[in-house]
Formats: C-alpha cells, sequence, structure tokens
C-alpha cells in the first residue's frame, strides 16, 4: 500500500494536498524538501576551477551522491519517498516547481545556519542568552564561528571552516546588510508562517466551505493587532501592494507569464502558475 501523501504543484513553488480537508497538523511540503536539502549536503564542490563549500541550490549538481546521480537528483528521490504526484498532474511543471521551491529553501537553510551558530557560540561559549532576531544582526569572526556548531554543515569540516570564514567576509557583511535593508523597506509584510498562501487558502476554506479568492487570502495574512479595529492591516504597505496588483504592471506581468506557460507547460498549467507568480511578485 502506497502511504505516501498525494500532492500537486500549485504557482511557482508551492503545493497542494488535494486529501486534505484543511483541518489539523499535516507534513508542510517544502519542510520536508528544506530537510532533504540539509541531509544531502555536499560539502565541498568545484565551482569556475575553486573550491568552496556548497551553499546554494546549484551547487548541488556539482557533486556526486553515489549511485543516485548528483546530490540534486538525491533530493528529488528523497522527496518523493514522502510524496506522490497527483495522477494527472504535469511532472514537467512539478519539476519546475520543485527547483524554484529547491532555490528557495536553500538559501533559507544556510541563512539559518548563519543563525545558528552565532546563538550556539553566544549560549555555550559566552553563556548569554540569545534569539535568532538578535542573531540575524550579529556578524561572528570566523574564530568565534569556528567554535560553534551547526550538526548537518559540521559534517564537512572543511566546508564548515569556509563557511565560517565566508560569513566573517566584508563581502558576505555587505550583502547580508543590504538585504536585511530591502526586506524591511518592502510593503506588506504578512502573517502566513510556515504554512505559506497555499496553505492558509486550504485552512480558510475548511474554516468557511467556500473556497477563499487570492484577495481574502491576502487580507487574512496581513490583519493588524488592534481587536478594535478588524479592518486595518497590519501596515500601510499592505494596502498600498493590494492597490498595485491592479496596476499596469500586473497586467503586463500576466500576459508574459501566459507566453511563457503556454509554451513550457501546456494550457492548463497556466492558470495555477499565473496566481502563484502573482502571489510571488506582489507579496514576496
Amino acid at each position: 500500500m502506497d502511504n505516501r501523501v498525494v500532492i500537486r504543484p500549485k504557482g511557482t513553488r508551492g503545493w497542494v494536498e488535494p486529501g486534505w480537508d484543511g483541518k489539523g497538523h499535516r507534513r508542510i511540503v517544502n519542510t520536508e524538501l528544506g530537510n532533504a536539502i540539509r541531509y544531502c549536503f555536499p560539502g565541498m564542490v568545484l565551482v569556475g576551477g575553486q573550491r568552496i563549500a556548497a551553499h546554494s541550490w546549484d551547487h548541488y549538481a556539482q557533486k556526486e551522491y553515489g549511485n543516485s546521480g548528483t546530490c540534486q537528483d538525491r533530493v528529488w528521490e528523497m522527496f518523493w519517498n514522502y510524496f506522490r504526484l497527483e495522477d494527472g498532474a504535469s511532472e514537467p511543471y512539478a519539476r519546475f516547481v520543485f527547483h524554484n521551491a529547491a532555490r528557495r529553501r536553500t538559501k533559507d537553510s544556510f541563512s539559518e545556519a548563519r543563525i545558528k551558530a552565532v546563538t550556539v557560540y553566544f549560549k555555550t561559549k559566552l553563556w548569554k542568552p540569545m534569539t535568532n532576531k538578535r542573531a540575524k544582526k550579529i556578524h561572528l569572526s570566523k574564530e568565534e564561528c569556528l567554535q560553534s556548531y551547526v550538526d548537518w554543515v559540521c559534517v564537512d569540516q572543511e566546508a564548515w571552516e569556509w563557511l565560517c570564514e565566508y560569513w566573517a567576509s566584508q563581502e558576505y557583511k555587505d550583502i547580508s546588510d543590504r538585504n536585511r535593508r530591502n526586506r524591511l523597506s518592502k510593503p506588506g509584510l504578512h502573517r502566513y508562517g510556515p504554512e505559506g498562501h497555499v496553505r492558509k487558502e486550504q485552512r480558510l476554506e475548511a474554516e468557511t466551505g467556500v473556497r477563499p479568492t487570492f484577495f481574502e487570502v491576502y487580507l487574512k495574512a496581513r490583519k493588524g493587532t488592534d481587536p478594535d479595529r478588524p479592518e486595518q492591516l497590519i501596515d500601510e504597505g499592505a494596502m498600498e501592494k493590494m492597490v498595485s496588483i491592479f496596476s499596469v504592471g500586473y497586467i503586463f506581468h500576466e500576459v508574459i507569464l501566459h507566453l511563457f506557460v503556454t509554451s513550457m507547460y501546456g494550457r492548463q498549467n497556466m492558470l495555477s502558475i499565473s496566481k502563484g507568480a502573482m502571489a510571488m511578485m506582489w507579496i514576496f
């Protein structure tokens, strides 16, 4: 008996579980993808003639993993040990969504690894409390980082040393600080949590018995915290962004996306990718 969870791709990096009623705890698909990515960490890879520690999804294609092909291939294989593609769903479309999701989860995994290195260092070496929120703004020196530990990265000591040096470099600090400023400057924060837009949509449908529109899910994830003002969104930018969805830019984006998707994956998948891309473009 096949006990794998049936899923189908949606949008650009999301998944729908058709058999889920929207209630209770369920395995989050991209969380399992992240677990597989960390498990298959390639360690040191050769890129452009230089040995570096793998720290992007593309790097996973540069290292062989036993008889499974590359580390990317092994992650794909492990992913489908947990899940099964819905009958009739497009495998090329599933691969498109899988690789997009894997790129994001790989980036997040290494960002989380750096933050964990900071929290472990403060708690075990300095005996000081440290939260992830504070750790995001702290950059350890290479020597400090080497005194810390992140289990799935430290399986390859050479890769761990390379990453500690990279995270301590001025180049990485500048990139990290710039990205943080960019995130903070973006309007329209949200409270999707780890489930994301797709699962929030399924939960809302379970609560009301009616499938919510994109905008209903958007607003639900951006409600403010004042119970006396339920109409207030989490910030002013959330309303600005919602209005901008109707702009000429969105219409242009949809036309280009329609032409690309129909040529690559067929008309039946166009609507699903289009809605997901809209969410990615304007929410994230």
